[in-house]
């Protein structure tokens, strides 16, 4: 199955499943909502999140068009292992760093760097399509698909 395509829009963030993860699917969520799910509920939680504003940050500065949140952030682990992030930069992303902007700067060494390795970038919509794709999949049990947040960077 595919959900690339699967944005479900003007819903809150599913319960999570018995399995802990979140039912299949992409659910567009503001940085408020993501909070209150995930990112209050244990000091490691509370960093992580604190990590996630900074990704939001700067894919917002640097014209992100969309970005998800994946990860054993968005599960019921009290202590996830990171934050996963995939933002889809486009035009104005390359401006900026053309004219050596420090936040286009600073994301650009994050992603070259891989410091913290969680962030990913794509340039393009099938880019975007295969890393949705990708993370969708339970890692340990590759014929189950898990749901992914996307961020409301507007």
């Amino acid at each position: 199955m595919v959900l690339h395509n699967f944005l479900v829009e003007n819903m809150l963030i599913p319960p999570l499943q018995q399995d802990g993860l979140l039912p299949p699917g992409l659910y567009l969520a503001n940085m408020d909502e993501i909070e209150q799910r995930f990112g209050q509920s244990t000091p490691l939680r509370q960093e992580l999140f604190v990590r996630l504003r900074l990704f939001v940050e700067l894919a917002r500065h640097c014209g992100a068009l969309r970005m998800f949140v994946n990860g054993s952030f968005v599960t019921a682990k009290p202590e996830p292992g990171d934050v996963d992030v995939v933002i889809w930069l486009g035009e104005k992303y390359f401006d900026l760093l053309k004219n050596a902007d420090k936040k286009a700067s600073r994301l650009e060494e994050i992603f070259d760097t891989r410091e913290p390795e969680e962030a990913f970038s794509v340039f393009e919509e099938i880019d975007w399509n295969d890393w949705i794709d990708f993370f969708s999949l339970v890692r340990e049990h590759p014929d189950k698909q898990k749901g992914l947040v996307e961020v409301k960077l507007t």
